[in-house]
């Protein structure tokens, strides 16, 4: 099974890429087995020593030493921990020891780099909920081991979950190769635009429903003290997660995926695309009136998190659940808090739209160095068990006993578990720092607490709205076309999206931001957009 990868990667290449730098789940169709390996029977062990012996050894894969283990370097945030029950009885299940090297988000791509050009690449390499930055660029220099052989065998258990749309999604477009496995959610209602309603009352407003409206709104949660402190400078009527541009960008007409989007059946740069002006003036006269947070650009992550428990955001679209975490967390300061979760902002062109949540993300890459190290069957073996009805089980309900009960043959959390997402997570339960399938049946169990909608506190109506209002504006987010140019424009890219923040916040003009641009082009975009939508075109054929 191995003679596919070490036909494109012989002893000498190997060693050559490795001095490059870096520049709801179940049973879906097909069958399944809960034993890692596929073959009907699961090693056993403690501390990733197998007792179970192979008989013979392949390329890629260990000799007859007992010791079954890979190197395993990830991206962490809180709540997750970097150690937990769910990981070891994994790894108990197994037989294989996962050697987990955890490093923050903010960090993650220079200690990648600095791996890669000292010849220290880990066995896999995983992003958490999204590929590293420099994953394209890993990949085009063969560092990155293509996983599309294994989905029908040594990975059945994940190519199961996997629809051939999915599977698309996936694909690296140079090559036909799928790289990337990772997260499997099907729960599309994960976005939601919500609003500080007791704000509103604050202000003697009504809830808006056009652009000129949420305009004003926002105006007024700007200068009339709308969070009731005394200062009347410290609210921020309208934020995002800046990692999360798609939710802002569909406000303005484009159904886009963060990069791309297609309009008139054509894929798009999304600086090409006619309505990305708008939506770059709309947001520099929000930013110049104050009306966006002055440190737009770095909030990501825990730092908006922060801004939305801090009782100064007047609304935002973002993960439903935020409207339900952080009203909790601003009724500390303010105990009428209240954000609802809204139908999405209509912008100023009538659009109205919001992306449903993506099923799969290709988020955990599997290196060269595994093949060398000859750690490719354990993580195969270890992932695929993960993606078995038994993995998918354990990674969301956790032991039996312990975290959740059998009720009528199904698996029901205990509490504290079924009381709040930051709690499972904590505990090792739904843990997205790994590739694993998240069930929607879990889900709604945290969601709920097992309670009825009529059952639900205020915060539990508003996170469940924020799920169900949304479905006749979803559209499916396009996909990112990994070709060969996209890799290569990486910096190109990057350059864009400084532009366009530097035209947002004042610090260019127009023509400057036009100038800059063109010259981006001139200097191989141009070659990327013609290559993206030719790329979509053959794959729309």
């Amino acid at each position: 099974m191995r003679k596919k990868v070490y036909s494109k990667m012989t002893a000498a290449a190997l060693a050559a890429a490795m001095v490059l730098s870096a520049a709801g789940c179940g049973d879906k169709g097909g069958s399944e087995s809960s034993d890692p390996s596929g073959s009907g029977s699961v090693s056993s062990g403690t501390g990733g020593e197998a007792e179970e012996s192979k008989e013979s050894s392949q390329p890629g894969q260990d000799a007859d030493t007992g010791d079954h283990e890979f190197s395993y370097f990830g991206s962490i945030w809180s709540p997750y921990q970097e150690s937990t029950p769910i990981f070891d009885e994994l790894m108990e299940r197994t037989g294989i020891k996962v050697n987990f090297e955890w490093a923050a988000a903010d960090g993650m791509d220079t200690l990648l780099a600095s791996k890669v050009s000292s010849k220290d690449l880990p066995d896999v390499i995983s992003g958490g909920t999204a590929g590293p930055a420099a994953i394209n660029d890993l990949i085009s220099k063969g560092l990155i081991v293509p996983i599309t052989e294994y989905l029908d065998t040594d990975l059945a258990n994940y190519g199961r979950l996997l629809t051939e749309e999915d599977k698309l999604f996936l694909t690296y477009q140079d090559d036909g190769e799928i790289y990337g496995f990772g997260l499997v959610m099907d729960v599309p209602g994960s976005f939601s635009a919500m609003i500080r309603t007791d704000w509103l009352e604050r202000v003697n407003m009504e809830m808006p429903t056009t652009w000129d409206e949420w305009m004003a709104v926002w105006k007024a949660f700007k200068e009339q003290d709308a969070n009731g402190n005394g200062d009347p400078n410290d609210e921020v009527p309208f934020g995002f997660n800046y990692d999360f541009q798609k939710l802002v960008l569909n406000i303005f007409g484009m159904n886009s995926n963060g990069e791309f989007s297609v309009a008139d059946g054509e894929y798009l740069y999304d600086p090409e695309n006619p309505n990305y002006e708008k939506y770059m003036d709309a947001l520099r006269e929000m930013y110049q009136s104050g009306l966006l947070a002055q440190e737009m650009i770095t909030l990501k992550g825990a730092d908006f998190n922060t801004l939305g428990a801090s009782n100064r955001l007047g609304s935002l679209v973002g993960y439903a659940e935020y409207s339900k975490n952080y009203t909790v967390s601003c009724r500390e300061l303010d105990e009428g808090a209240f954000f609802q979760s809204v139908v999405p902002i209509q912008g100023p062109d009538g659009a109205q739209a919001i992306p449903a949540r993506s099923k799969v993300q290709g988020s955990a890459f599997i290196t060269v160095a595994a093949v060398e190290n000859g750690h490719l069957d354990d993580i195969l073996q270890f992932f695929n068990y993960v993606y078995s009805d038994e993995g998918i089980e354990l990674t969301n309900y956790g032991m039996e006993g312990e975290y959740h009960d059998v009720v009528d043959g199904k698996p029901v959390l205990k509490a504290p578990y079924n009381e709040g997402f930051k709690t499972a997570r904590e505990k090792g339960l739904i843990p997205s720092t790994i590739p694993f399938c998240f069930t929607e049946d879990v889900y709604m169990q945290i969601l709920t607490g097992g309670l009825s909608y009529d059952e639900l506190d205020d915060t539990g109506k508003t996170f469940m709205d924020g799920l169900t209002i949304n479905e006749p504006y979803f559209y499916t987010e396009p996909p990112t076309l990994q070709t060969e140019s996209y890799v290569e424009c990486f910096d190109l890219r990057e350059q864009q999206v400084s532009l366009r923040d530097r035209y947002i916040t004042g610090e260019i003009s127009k023509d400057e931001y036009n100038e800059g641009y063109e010259a981006l082009k001139n200097q191989g975009l141009s070659r990327m957009i013609e290559d993206a939508k030719e790329a979509y075109r053959k794959m729309a054929n």
